[in-house]
C-alpha cells in the first residue's frame, strides 16, 4: 500500500462495518429528522462507538503515515455515500492512535469548506470540534474564532462554551 495514498482497505472495513450494521427503518428516520440529502445507514451512536474503535487499532489496518491518515480521511468524508461515513471520517480524526497528526491545518480546511451550510447540525458540529481541541490548545481556537467572524454564532458559542467567554 502506498504510504502518502489513502488507506483502502480501512475504508473497505468502515463502510462493510457500516453496511453490517444497518437498519434500514432507523435510517429513514435519521434522514427524515437530520432533513439530509446524503441517506443514513441507520447506526445509533453506541453502535459507532462500538464498531469503529476496533477497526482503527487493528494492526493489519494500521495507518502508516500522517498523509495516509488525512488521505483516508479525506476518502471517508469526500466519497462518503451515507452520514455514518462522514462520522467515521471524524472518528479517525479523533482517534487517540493519531493525537500527534492532528492537523489543524485539515481542521482549519474543514470548517472554512462548510462555514456557509446553513445545516444546523453541521454548524453545531463544528463548534464541538472546536471545542474539543480547546481542551489542549485554548489559545489556538480563542485565534482561530476571532480570525473567522464568518463562523455562525452557534459554532462560535460551541467552540468558546467551556473557556469563560463566547466572543
Amino acid at each position: 500500500m502506498a504510504e502518502t495514498g489513502a488507506h483502502r482497505d480501512l475504508v473497505a472495513a468502515v463502510r462493510l462495518a457500516l453496511e453490517r450494521g444497518a437498519d434500514p427503518v432507523r435510517a429513514a428516520g435519521q434522514q427524515r429528522y437530520m432533513k439530509s440529502v446524503l441517506p443514513y445507514r441507520g447506526l445509533t451512536s453506541p453502535q459507532l462507538a462500538a464498531c469503529l474503535p476496533p477497526l482503527f487499532r487493528d494492526p493489519g489496518l494500521a495507518v502508516e503515515s500522517k498523509e495516509q491518515w488525512q488521505a483516508t480521511i479525506s476518502v471517508l468524508w469526500d466519497e462518503a455515500s451515507h452520514r455514518e461515513e462522514w462520522y467515521s471520517a471524524l472518528a479517525l480524526a479523533k482517534h487517540p492512535l493519531y493525537r500527534d497528526w492532528v492537523d489543524r491545518d485539515l481542521l482549519t480546511d474543514v470548517i472554512e469548506a462548510t462555514t456557509e451550510d446553513p445545516d444546523f447540525f453541521s454548524r453545531k458540529a463544528i463548534g464541538w470540534a472546536l471545542r474539543d481541541l480547546a481542551r489542549s490548545d485554548p489559545d489556538w481556537v480563542r485565534a482561530f474564532v476571532e480570525h473567522h467572524p464568518t463562523l455562525s454564532g452557534l459554532s462560535r458559542r460551541e467552540a468558546l462554551k467551556n473557556m469563560g467567554s463566547a466572543g
